[in-house]
């Protein structure tokens, strides 16, 4: 797996009912949770760009690393917490943008970012298209985006009881489906990993996807 560099937790903010930032840390619920953040960061690779946007920060536990892999990193949440975490990152060294915006109205021009992240989060939002609306709207042309997700099954239902978590049924307004088929009218899918890789995605506990803007 891929080596991930996490916040300290002593500086970590939680940021609501579902944000598992603290999960992140625990001892072998943090494999998992860990798991689809080393899934998004092999899609990026060893990329670096020039602005990139953190779509849905939650408690900030993927921006150190996604500060290795941008000159300028954003991020954007609804939670009003931004202050709280601008501290935990200025803490950690990192130099981010954080702005209390929806998903699905970000606020930023259009075509302003070359590269987008957002894990765990489209599966939260009542307005999907209008989310996949407004991510393609502020990606440039040929922007990459890397978008993660819960799959759904009684393997993942059972997770999130074993991590206490909410109540996917309750807390979810969208599946991997629904979310494959959005980004598939926006997007064009370079690559899809699932976990386990060896299950049927109907089986899946988590995607990745690395898709792209079209345009030149």
């Amino acid at each position: 797996m891929t080596k991930l560099l996490l916040p300290d937790y002593s500086r970590v903010v939680l940021t609501g009912e579902t944000d598992p930032i603290q999960r992140h840390y625990q001892p072998v619920v943090r494999y998992f949770m860990n798991r689809r953040l080393t899934m998004a960061l092999a899609l990026i690779g060893d990329r670096r760009f020039r602005r990139l946007l953190d779509a849905g920060y939650g408690g900030g536990v993927f921006l150190p690393e996604l500060a290795r892999h941008a000159d300028a990193l954003h991020g954007v949440d609804i939670h009003p917490h931004e202050a709280d975490v601008a501290r935990m990152a200025q803490a950690e060294g990192l130099r981010v943008e954080l702005r209390r915006a929806s998903v699905t109205s970000t606020g930023y021009p259009d075509g302003y970012f070359d590269a987008i992240v957002c894990v765990s989060v489209l599966e939260f939002v009542d307005d999907l298209a209008g989310a996949m609306g407004e991510l393609h709207r502020v990606a440039a042309p040929g922007a990459t985006v890397v978008l993660a997700f819960p799959g759904e099954n009684v393997l993942t239902t059972l997770g999130y009881r074993l991590a206490r978590t909410p109540d996917p049924r309750r807390v979810h307004r969208a599946n991997y489906r629904t979310i494959l088929a959005e980004a598939g009218r926006r997007f064009a899918l370079r690559r899809l990993l699932r976990f386990p890789s060896f299950v049927p995605s109907r089986l899946a506990l988590f995607f990745a996807v690395e898709l792209t803007r079209p345009g030149s």
